[in-house]
């Protein structure tokens, strides 16, 4: 059988990286859903999500260079915590049921 990857091997893989990976290089100790200190440090002092946002761009034009894979879980790991701060504190639980994709992107916040 061909190895295939699968949704699940890339949400596990970006979960490593925000949860053991994170607590191994003291970002946070908290997982990935608790506080982030480091995170919300550097927002604040770079003015928004500069620093993440450029640590997507460095991560996208290595992949396109060298092919790691690992570089596309990273990516996803800085658009999470780019999603999680920008965001204001709503549990998506609350929010409303959408219809379509549009309507996800045309909620106000």
């Amino acid at each position: 059988m061909p190895n295939v990857s699968t949704f699940n091997d890339f949400t596990d893989g970006v979960r490593v990286l925000l949860d053991r990976t994170a607590a191994e290089k003291q970002y946070t100790d908290q997982g990935p859903d608790g506080p982030n200190e480091l995170y919300e440090f550097v927002q604040h002092m770079a003015g928004g999500h500069g620093h993440a946002l450029g640590e997507i761009v460095y991560k996208a034009r290595r992949f396109a260079a060298k092919g790691n894979c690992e570089d596309l879980l990273k990516i996803a790991a800085w658009a999470f915590l780019i999603w999680r701060f920008a965001r204001p504190n709503i549990p998506v639980a609350d929010l409303p049921d959408y219809e379509s994709h549009d309507d996800y992107f045309d909620y106000e916040y």
